[in-house]
């Protein structure tokens, strides 16, 4: 998706149609936190939009920043959580070069993220959320995949028609396919966790998603 498209999006509120933007965390994610693994210091949430996931995060993490390469979707994250009692902090910028310094999180999130990302630069992003990881830390990608049946209308209703997405998007997604994935996956991490999961708390009734979990020696 084009950037005009995705700042046109927030801009007219359609963004509030692509139900992944609910305000609860993903259950692949609220398991991961819940549990001794992840150290609980500063998160990332990499492709943030409109913050909702981003809040959520702070029941985890004293410090949640979330960063976006679309300025509309950020003052609309600023405005979502203003008010709350420990607000995240957003930022504008670029997954390739995120403007934090070496090692600064304990947890790097990236939710529906990767797909909108040239797969030719995959290994260089991933190359980015590990230099602004601490050792020991954990990089979470939850993305859903193309699947030839039961979700082809979906994909095409939410984006390729209704928000606008490009047609190569299709080629990302088949590569998020849990089998594919196992060819590409981050350089540099250990993988503790590639598995296909089903969000069924998603109200939009979604395709099966990936969910990665890797950690940083």
């Amino acid at each position: 998706m084009a950037t005009t498209d995705w700042q046109q999006a927030y801009e007219t509120g359609r963004w509030k149609d692509l139900g992944r933007w609910n305000r609860a965390l993903p259950a692949p994610v609220e398991a991961l936190l819940a549990g001794p693994r992840v150290a609980k210091g500063r998160a990332l949430d990499i492709g943030c939009g409109p913050g909702l996931v981003t809040a959520q995060l702070c029941r985890f993490f004293p410090i949640v920043v979330g960063i976006d390469y679309i300025e509309a979707g950020i003052r609309i994250a600023v405005e979502e959580t203003h008010g709350s009692e420990a607000p995240p902090s957003f930022v504008a910028g670029d997954a390739f070069q995120l403007p934090f310094a070496d090692e600064s999180f304990d947890y790097v999130f990236d939710g529906d993220c990767l797909p909108s990302l040239p797969m030719a630069n995959w290994q260089d992003y991933f190359s980015e959320v590990r230099r602004v990881l601490k050792s020991g830390g954990y990089f979470q990608v939850l993305s859903f995949y193309y699947v030839k049946r039961g979700y082809r209308a979906w994909i095409r209703r939410n984006l390729m028609r209704h928000l606008g997405f490009e047609a190569n998007w299709r080629k990302s997604l088949h590569r998020l396919d849990p089998g594919n994935m196992a060819k590409s996956l981050p350089q540099g991490f250990t993988c503790e966790t590639l598995e296909p999961v089903r969000l069924e708390d998603h109200p939009s009734g979604s395709p099966p998603h990936t969910n990665i979990v890797c950690r940083r020696p």
